[in-house]
């Protein structure tokens, strides 16, 4: 999350405008964040933006949440803008998750084995050869490599049985507290948050873990 330079912490967003991606993990991120500092979106002003950076570089908004690629040059180009709060204050508040319907999951054990396996081969690859891992995920996408290197700032890469011990471990609290956020949020949307046990298969990760 940025923000102006005279805005210095959460606190200070008390009947502020953000501008931010209404739907998406940038609506988790500033609920987290005002939710651990006492606040909730009834003390700000929201304005619902896709360019949300922009709008803080013109000046249209005090705060913004945005994510890498395009807060780097909003950073580079204007020293008005302060980053004041980012995803590693709760880690595994953002996180990409492989999800499928139980029944597929159901019939399909070794394709998600096999993915999972593939998934290993790759992080491995990137953590041992990060420069060549950049450049091809980078020829994949269709994006300059230095957005690539931006993007990855910052971003862990698990590997199997990184996703086990994280998945068993401090993502079973993370994933209540991501449901009281987005139930705040989107209450009308939202009438019942699910447990750990209730949205977690590890059986497959299990199997290739072991």
């Amino acid at each position: 999350m940025s923000a102006a330079q005279k805005i210095t912490e959460i606190a200070d967003l008390s009947g502020k405008t953000i501008a931010y991606e209404t739907g998406t993990t940038s609506d988790l991120l500033l609920g987290y964040a005002l939710k651990t500092h006492g606040m909730s979106l009834a003390d700000v002003v929201p304005v619902p933006m896709a360019a949300s950076s922009q709008a803080l570089a013109a000046g249209t908004a005090d705060a913004a949440v945005t994510y890498a690629p395009y807060i780097a040059p909003v950073l580079a180009e204007s020293h008005a803008v302060r980053v004041i709060y980012t995803a590693a204050e709760k880690p595994g508040l953002i996180s990409d998750l492989l999800t499928a319907k139980p029944a597929w999951i159901a019939d399909n054990h070794d394709a998600i084995q096999s993915l999972n396996r593939a998934w290993d081969d790759a992080v491995d690859f990137i953590h041992e050869h990060p420069s060549e891992g950049l450049e091809i995920v980078a020829a994949a996408v269709g994006r300059p490599l230095d957005e690539i290197k931006t993007a990855f700032t910052g971003l862990r890469l698990y590997t199997v049985e990184d996703n086990i011990a994280f998945l068993e471990g401090t993502f079973q609290a993370t994933i209540v507290d991501i449901g009281e956020i987005m139930q705040a949020i989107h209450p009308e949307e939202i009438k019942v948050i699910p447990s750990a046990g209730d949205l977690l298969s590890l059986d497959d990760l299990h199997a290739v873990g072991r």
